[in-house]
């Protein structure tokens, strides 16, 4: 356990570019100890109504940047038969294998160091999977570098609507800023409704939406959008007025 635990600290603790993003999933609080204190983006609570929503159990679930593993590990502790999670980021993708092989996951956890190919061949298909604020980010960490903000943004969609491709069912968020740049809006008017009209645009035909959930401060929970509220709250800051998609594939 000591060489894990060392392992595991040295690995979460190099900076990057999206490193201290997610919290430590509980799972691993005896290898990480209380000294790592990740800022997060309110995974727990994101998880709280994914879980009401869907079922982890004997299901099969893909997580496309995964970054350092808490919706994959909440897969598994949920009752996950297998998980395949993608992370480009090498340290991170090193941090999931070495926490599963130490939490004795290894059969049912395969970890991918790669930037997820969305249009690549698709050879499984998977319960449900989990795109979480990745897709805003091509041309930036993963995609053609070359692109502008408009081929950007329809290749967002492609890629979203590809997803059809490869599971039953996802959880789907993504950034109101290309590159999660504030110059580069990827929606004109910084909206809930404007983020929400694009997804249900992409959907069209692959994807039914089913549940659209925002972060109520109220009740410190994310919360059906019509309980939430359609409006944007400037105090909380950009990440907590993303909306999160629960998309049934309809193909």
């Amino acid at each position: 356990m000591r060489s894990n635990k060392t392992d595991l600290i040295s690995l979460i603790e190099m900076k990057s570019k999206h490193s201290d993003y997610q919290e430590v999933h509980p799972l691993l609080k005896d290898y990480i100890g209380s000294g790592h204190k990740a800022a997060g983006k309110n995974e727990s609570l994101r998880n709280d109504y994914i879980q009401k929503h869907t079922s982890y159990k004997n299901k099969s679930v893909l997580d496309v940047g995964a970054n350092t593993g808490y919706f994959t590990f909440a897969a598994i502790e949920g009752g996950s038969v297998r998980v395949v999670s993608v992370e480009g980021n090498k340290e991170h993708a090193k941090f999931i294998e070495i926490a599963a092989n130490a939490l004795g996951f290894e059969d049912i956890l395969v970890v991918r160091n790669e930037y997820y190919d969305f249009f690549g061949s698709k050879v499984c298909f998977y319960d449900l999977a989990l795109c979480l604020n990745v897709l805003h980010h091509l041309g930036d960490d993963f995609g053609d570098p070359s692109v502008d903000i408009m081929k950007a943004k329809n290749n967002i969609c492609d890629s979203l609507r590809s997803m059809s491709n490869v599971c039953r069912k996802m959880w789907f968020q993504i950034g109101f800023n290309w590159k999660g740049d504030v110059d580069f809006p990827l929606f004109e008017n910084g909206y809930k409704k404007d983020i929400v009209e694009f997804v249900e645009q992409c959907c069209k035909e692959v994807f039914k939406i089913e549940k659209i959930a925002v972060y109520d401060k109220k009740h410190n929970a994310y919360v059906d959008i019509e309980v939430g509220g359609w409006e944007r709250v400037d105090d909380l800051g950009e990440f907590l007025n993303r909306p999160l998609f629960l998309l049934s594939n309809i193909k």
